[in-house]
This record gives structure tokens, C-alpha cells and sequence, in this order.
């Protein structure tokens, strides 16, 4: 008499785990997110930042000084965090230049991890403060752009002022991955 042998083989399993492995690892590969892809959307959140503040300041939306409705005296701005893995966006009361905790409105903070260094000029402690179209104070040149870092690679956010003195309204521009 002749005993019917089905099974699963030694050799069967190991191919069907291997497979499943190697379609696993293609998977996560796929689904991870890339340094560069790190880098790009940590940009294009700066930049919608800027842009946020840029129309804050020029519609002249109110915003809630210490419990009066009214436009910021001095603007809406942005500042970098002294670490350089971060930045604040504010309303400015018109004191002082640049965030102060103790005087200005903290709109949004943002902080990234410790592997990104964001600076104007080189400057992690920059600001950025948006009065009217036609008026901006900055730290520094305002074409410096500000430059995102993360890994050894980099964006420059800049300003496009149109090609006219004086004129804020141009877009703001995120530019392409450098390394260096």
C-alpha cells in the first residue's frame, strides 16, 4: 500500500520566506522618506511660513496684541531660534526689532530636529518682519536668503523682488537641493 506524501517541504518554506522578505524590503525602501524629501518639505514649510506673514502684513490683518484687537505696530515677522533648528513667527509690537518673548505675540513655533540649521547670513538668530508691501527690516542684506541645512545638504529660500526696489510683493522662492 502506498501512503499519499503531500506537505510542505523544507525547501518549500524557505523560498516562500525568502520571497516574502524580499517584497517586505522593497516595500519599507519604497515607503521611507529620504533625507532630500526631509530637506524639501522642511522648506516648503518656511516658506509658506514667510508667505503667512508677508499676507498678514500686507492685508493688514488684526491680531490680538495683550487683549486689544488691532494691527501689530511693528508687523508680522519670523526669527530664527539661536539653536538653528527652528523658528518663531510673531506679531511685533513695535518696541524692539526682532521676538521678544516678554513684548511680542508668538503666532507659531517651530522647531525641527537637531540636524537641520536654519540661518540668514550664516545668523541662526535672524528675523524677518514684514510693516507694509513697501516696508521690511531684516537682519542683515535682504537679499541674503535663508538657508535650510539638513545632512550636508541644503535650500535657499529667498525673496524675488520683481526687479524693483522697495517692492515686497514678489514670490518667495524655494530653490533647488545644493550640497555643501
Amino acid at each position: 500500500m502506498i501512503k499519499d506524501r503531500r506537505g510542505t517541504t523544507l525547501v518549500e518554506i524557505v523560498v516562500s520566506v525568502a520571497i516574502i522578505g524580499i517584497l517586505s524590503s522593497v516595500f519599507l525602501v519604497s515607503i521611507r522618506t529620504s533625507d532630500r524629501e526631509v530637506l524639501r518639505i522642511a522648506a516648503e514649510q518656511l516658506a509658506a511660513d514667510l508667505r503667512q506673514i508677508r499676507n498678514r502684513a500686507f492685508s493688514r490683518s488684526v491680531y490680538d496684541m495683550a487683549g486689544t484687537i488691532e494691527y501689530p505696530q511693528g508687523g508680522y515677522g519670523i526669527a530664527g531660534i539661536a539653536a538653528g533648528n527652528g523658528y518663531y513667527l510673531f506679531a511685533e509690537n513695535g518696541n524692539s526689532p526682532n521676538y521678544q518673548a516678554s513684548e511680542d505675540e508668538l503666532i507659531k513655533e517651530v522647531i525641527l530636529n537637531s540636524d537641520f540649521f536654519i540661518s540668514k547670513g550664516n545668523n541662526p538668530s535672524f528675523y524677518l518682519t514684514f510693516l507694509t508691501e513697501h516696508n521690511i527690516s531684516s537682519t542683515g542684506d535682504l537679499t541674503d536668503p535663508i538657508k535650510v541645512e539638513y545632512n550636508g545638504e541644503y535650500i535657499n529660500i529667498s525673496i524675488d523682488y520683481g526687479g524693483e526696489e522697495g517692492n515686497y510683493w514678489g514670490n518667495i522662492v524655494v530653490g533647488e537641493i545644493e550640497t555643501g
